[in-house]
């Protein structure tokens, strides 16, 4: 999950990739949809976990927060390339900024509560 938020953060980060997006460059197109895949597949990885012991059910809700918030965002960047590709402009990847970077933070959290509880 870390590697593809911060692949998306790097690609969204600057004008000259924006701008391939807007042309349609198939191995960065590739490499989006990569990482949106990723992050819309996490709460089915979580999910596939299984229960979770009572030591790390803290742990379990956190990690499934964050999920919510990485489908978020990558729900996001998949709408905001389509937007910028037709001309719309870059607004909705803007937005996903947001729920990515909560995402994320959940996430740093979630790691914190496992090596506690390990």
């Amino acid at each position: 999950m870390t590697h593809a938020i911060n692949d998306l953060s790097v690609i969204l980060g600057q004008t000259a990739t924006l701008r391939a997006i807007q042309h349609g460059d198939a191995r960065l197109i590739a490499r989006l949809t990569t990482n949106e895949e990723t992050l819309l597949g996490c709460r089915k990885q979580v999910d596939g976990l299984g229960g979770a012991p009572s030591v790390l059910a803290q742990a379990r809700t956190d990690a499934l927060l964050a999920c919510t918030n990485l489908q978020l965002g990558a729900s996001l960047v998949r709408d905001g390339v389509r937007r910028l590709q037709i001309g719309l402009g870059s607004e909705v990847l803007t937005q996903s900024s947001e729920p990515l970077g909560s995402g994320q933070d959940v996430l740093m959290r979630v790691r914190v509560e496992l090596r506690q509880a390990g």
